[in-house]
């Protein structure tokens, strides 16, 4: 029979040992750039200033640092990073056998802070605050951690991956609130997005139903892998789809590279390119809503049906998320993207030209 949770004693020593590295960053940071070199795939290291140049990053906040093992990697890629961190830190608990229930980062966006760039000076003093008040005594009783919590959610790259932070560091206090879970629990984000008020009132309604919160985590992730992420077995009946569904662009012809897309994804953010267009419309975005990033082009050759040599148009579906924050300036939303999400391309029968002739 698989073990269980066999993951929690060693990830709340990690947590409880890491606690006092907040000065010692950058032997963080070169632990992992040493598994970098030695070939396993750990967390990108690479920042970037304001003029595009790349460089080895200089600060670390503590949930970055735990998301190198909790990425979409294989097994045997968690262990090694997880062998040199326990070794690093100093911690005593055995490997793990599973890791089951655990959230994992989109690879496209495992920082929990923005590039130096966008990076504000308190950013990363800031995470490892919410992580120290969230190891103390009754952190959802405690208002310093609302307060830290909130303060948390106003860093660039933060949202619901916070949750899934908090989850991995104490996961009989602290519930993931990803996608899945939200699916299955039949939770919706505030119209304002995230708060540690509605947080904190979500994880105690969740614990008072007496099931473990790793235990819901894994069940919530069995659920979504044989019901195509439909609700099942959570806290109510299915919810009816109330949300807009928006198809936008992500080319900036101005900009190079002119295809944000991977920038979007890297940030978890969309963003209109316009600073005097559709600024309305963005501020109408609601939390919940479905976005998908599209791009629009013709084609003529390599059909995979007989177009009789006439050009068609094409349409590309690059990236699907959900809205988690929308910031009000009628440009930025932020979005969980879909990790597992395919790109997707479809044809329109209509004909665009025909050959001369």
């Amino acid at each position: 029979m698989e073990s269980t949770f066999t993951w929690i004693p060693l990830y709340a020593e990690l947590a409880g040992l890491l606690i006092d590295w907040e000065d010692r960053q950058t032997e963080l940071i070169a632990c992992l750039d040493k598994l970098r070199t030695d070939g396993v795939k750990v967390t990108p290291l690479n920042d970037k200033d304001k003029d595009g140049a790349s460089f080895l990053i200089k600060e670390i906040d503590p949930f970055t640092f735990l998301g190198s093992f909790n990425r979409q990697t294989r097994t045997k890629e968690r262990l090694a990073i997880l062998t040199e961190v326990k070794k690093l830190l100093g911690a005593k608990r055995p490997l793990p056998e599973d890791f089951n229930g655990i959230p994992v980062l989109n690879n496209q966006r495992s920082w929990f802070i923005a590039y130096q760039a966008k990076r504000g000076r308190d950013d990363v003093a800031t995470l490892w605050n919410v992580f120290r008040l969230a190891l103390g005594e009754a952190p959802l009783d405690n208002p310093d951690f609302g307060t830290a919590f909130d303060s948390a959610l106003d860093v660039w790259g933060v949202s619901t991956n916070l949750t899934m932070g908090l989850f991995w560091i104490r996961p009989d206090t602290f519930l993931n609130l990803d996608s899945v879970n939200r699916t299955y629990l039949n939770i919706k984000l505030p119209p304002q997005g995230l708060s540690a008020d509605f947080y904190i009132k979500t994880v105690k309604s969740v614990a008072a139903n007496g099931k473990p919160l790793p235990d819901v985590s894994y069940d919530a992730w069995q659920s979504s892998s044989t019901n195509d992420g439909k609700p099942s077995g959570g806290s109510g009946g299915e919810l009816p789809d109330e949300n807009n569904h928006w198809l936008v662009g992500a080319y900036w012809s101005s900009s190079d590279p002119p295809d944000q897309t991977e920038r979007f994804l890297d940030e978890g953010v969309w963003q209109n390119g316009y600073k005097d267009k559709y600024l309305e419309e963005v501020r109408s975005i609601k939390v919940g809503d479905r976005i998908a990033i599209k791009s629009s082009s013709t084609q003529k050759k390599n059909l995979p049906f007989d177009a009789r040599g006439n050009t068609v148009s094409k349409m590309s579906i690059k990236a699907v998320g959900t809205v988690v924050a929308n910031r009000g300036d009628g440009r930025t939303v932020e979005v969980e993207w879909e990790p597992e999400f395919q790109a997707k391309t479809g044809f329109s029968t209509r004909i665009v030209e025909r050959s001369g002739g």
